[in-house]
């Protein structure tokens, strides 16, 4: 008697369990996925681009989050900000740290704005320095710049006034 009851529980159990996934299936799952949908990978956003016999296809979406070199310099960009993490070391950006013009953590980009799949505007501080003596810091300013990145998301350049910088992703 107890051996049948036990096996009408077990099924009982077995077929709650199975229903149970069954109805996650109809509701779209937790880890369905759809094409569109939007999911993170190694601390990129990847979009569902093609579903079909077991393989997601995924389409990289470009993001400058990240931790971006260019030389000695290295900056953080998080959202619209980046933010110097290692200073260049040029004798300008030296004696412009000296004055307290500027320094590690303080920003290197602001309001940065997507305007297109790869391309962001915004605003990259310089340092200001007179034509006969360009290794003495005056100053800093605020440049427009243009950002284009890469397609595989790993370098961009920064076009500003002062020319073009290019920076590599470490993260």
């Amino acid at each position: 008697m107890k051996t049948k009851a036990k096996k009408i529980f077990l099924f009982e159990a077995k077929k709650l369990c199975f229903l149970a996934v069954f109805a996650l299936f109809i509701a779209g799952g937790v880890f369905a996925q759809r094409v569109g949908d939007v999911i993170i990978v190694s601390g990129q956003s990847w979009r569902v681009q093609e579903l079909r016999d077991g393989i997601m296809m995924l389409q990289l979406i470009p993001s400058l989050n990240g931790v971006w070199v260019m030389e000695d310099e290295v900056i953080s960009i998080n959202g619209s900000n980046g933010i110097f993490t290692q200073m260049p070391s040029t004798s300008l950006v030296r004696d412009a740290v000296s004055k307290g013009f500027i320094n590690i953590g303080d920003q290197r980009y602001r309001n940065l704005t997507r305007t297109g799949e790869f391309t962001w505007t915004g605003q990259m501080n310089g340092f200001m320095a007179h034509d006969t003596t360009p290794n003495i810091a005056i100053g800093i300013s605020w440049r427009n710049v243009t950002i284009i990145m890469s397609p595989n998301g790993q370098s961009f350049e920064a076009h500003s006034p002062d020319g073009i910088s290019t920076y590599i992703r470490r993260w």
